[in-house]
């Protein structure tokens, strides 16, 4: 099933945030905090640390043999983070809520009420994280407007994210041509130009500090 490429997305691995002091990758936001005790980074996350927030968000699903085990805290940060303009943890909000809805298959009022108010929450986070460049970002809307199991299926708006992705991304290897290329015997040769200028004016919105470097 094509939604399992979302999980495998390399969120924690490549992403990264932005703070006051610019772009830092979350290794980097590790290695500031590496001599930090832990009550001190807490009272920093509590205090709007985006860089503390993160670590936090991190530990707690077990990246921090230090940090307590606790999903609900992780969340609880991951979401902070996010609120803090940090692109990795909008990217893992995204692909969270956008399992929930998947994983909702009941058929009862309730199940349906929860698939249709998680489902714009999921795509507010990853159109959010792909604002500030995210190419793991990208190419979730990519899968997900391609599938349409929950957002509304369209392939021209799914061929812009590939596109965007192939051609602005940072991470040629993990460039969806293939998909890409599978939506181009799909459609005309007028939605394929559509979905291109679409990528382009996404591309012109960014500011130039969001926009990841090309591949070569």
């Amino acid at each position: 099933m094509r939604s399992s490429k979302l999980v495998l997305l390399a969120v924690l691995a490549s992403a990264s945030f932005l703070s006051s002091a610019g772009v830092l990758t979350a290794a980097e936001s590790q290695k500031l905090l590496k001599d930090t005790p832990f009550e001190e980074i807490v009272a920093k996350a509590k205090a709007g640390d985006a860089a503390a927030q993160l670590h936090l968000a991190r530990g707690h699903i077990g990246m921090e043999s230090y940090v307590p085990h606790n999903k609900a805290e992780s969340h609880r940060w991951y979401l902070a983070a996010a609120t803090n303009n940090v692109m990795e943890a909008q990217l893992y909000l995204g692909q969270h809520f956008y399992k929930e809805v998947t994983a909702t298959r009941g058929s009862t009022p309730k199940d349906k009420a929860m698939r249709q108010q998680t489902a714009p929450v999921a795509l507010s986070w990853f159109v959010k994280a792909a604002k500030q460049g995210s190419f793991d970002a990208w190419v979730a809307l990519g899968h997900a407007f391609e599938e349409g199991t929950v957002f509304v299926k369209d392939p021209v708006e799914a061929y812009k994210w590939f596109h965007l992705a192939i051609e602005k991304g940072n991470h040629p290897i993990g460039s969806p041509v293939r998909s890409r290329n599978a939506l181009s015997l799909k459609l005309t040769p007028a939605q394929i130009e559509l979905a291109k200028r679409r990528a382009q004016d996404f591309w012109d919105s960014l500011g130039e500090e969001k926009k990841p470097t090309a591949p070569k």
